[in-house]
């Protein structure tokens, strides 16, 4: 029981830094987006 909790727990840790990449490549890709309508 222990075990699968801190494999969950692991994976979560793991996740964090692709989620906030993705973030950030969502973010620069809607600014990309905007700056080509805009001009």
């Amino acid at each position: 029981m222990n075990r699968i909790a801190k494999a969950l727990h692991g994976s979560m840790d793991s996740a964090k830094p692709l989620l906030i990449t993705n973030i950030i490549a969502h973010n620069i890709a809607a600014q990309l987006i905007q700056g080509m309508i805009t001009s």
